[in-house]
């Protein structure tokens, strides 16, 4: 019984630290969103790509050093693959976020409005790119 109880921790554990690091990612693409959409008036698609990407290398390198190490820890040929699958992904959100903004959204909330979806995608697919199986917890 005492051996659920630890898996389930170690769990619990792992996806509060993984939220703490997506955190901080999100904060990074929300700072470089909005200095580029208000600073630079760059298009909202554009501004989103560049945070985003920036945010998920942030993600990537402190999140394979705490959580999907599975005996690798940081590699640059998964980093690439995981840099293509952002790009990838990029442009459905960004066009997301663009869209909401188009109807009106505040920029700040249009980018609120994608991030359990995007959160939860990249921490699957990272889950199945650093350790080959889809961590679902």
């Amino acid at each position: 019984m005492m051996d659920i109880f630890k898996s389930l921790w170690i769990k619990f554990r792992a996806l509060g630290h993984y939220t703490l690091i997506a955190g901080g990612g999100f904060l990074i693409d929300l700072i470089l969103f909005l200095l580029f959409v208000h600073g630079f008036s760059v298009m909202p698609f554009w501004a989103s790509m560049i945070g985003m990407l920036c945010a998920a290398s942030f993600v990537y390198a402190f999140a394979t050093r705490r959580i999907f190490t599975a005996g690798t820890g940081f590699r640059w040929h998964k980093w690439a693959i995981y840099i293509a699958y952002v790009l990838v992904t990029m442009f459905i959100w960004s066009g997301i976020i663009a869209s909401l903004i188009a109807f009106g959204l505040w920029p700040v909330l249009a980018k609120f409005a994608i991030l359990p979806l995007t959160f939860y995608t990249n921490f699957l697919f990272m889950g199945w790119l650093q350790e080959g199986r889809i961590r679902w917890y």
